[in-house]
């Protein structure tokens, strides 16, 4: 069993090697943020992650100009129903989180 402070060093190192353009402190944000919602959603980490490696290859800026889709995980703004507005889908917890 890891702890959160290992999985977030673990998943920040893997980020960074797999899309080279991410700094440090931006990957270390997303591990951060995949490790805190595995634990209040009680999902694996690691499915968390490869959604987000599958969607945007972990570009908090993805932008899918054919489907509208946004962020990390690729969440379509016209189907997902909430008071958050589309803006801050760009960021790095709002955008997990609604993932």
């Amino acid at each position: 069993y890891f702890t959160d402070d290992v999985l977030v060093d673990e998943c920040a190192r893997k980020i960074m090697k797999i899309n080279k353009n991410i700094d440090v402190d931006t990957a270390y944000t997303i591990a951060k943020n995949i490790v805190e919602c595995s634990r209040k959603y009680n999902i694996p980490h690691n499915i968390i992650f490869s959604v987000i490696w599958t969607e945007s290859t972990f570009n908090p800026y993805a932008y899918n100009k054919q489907t509208g889709c946004i962020g990390l995980m690729q969440i379509n703004y016209r189907v997902w129903f909430s008071d958050t507005p589309k803006y801050l889908l760009f960021t790095i917890p709002a955008n997990i989180e609604a993932g």
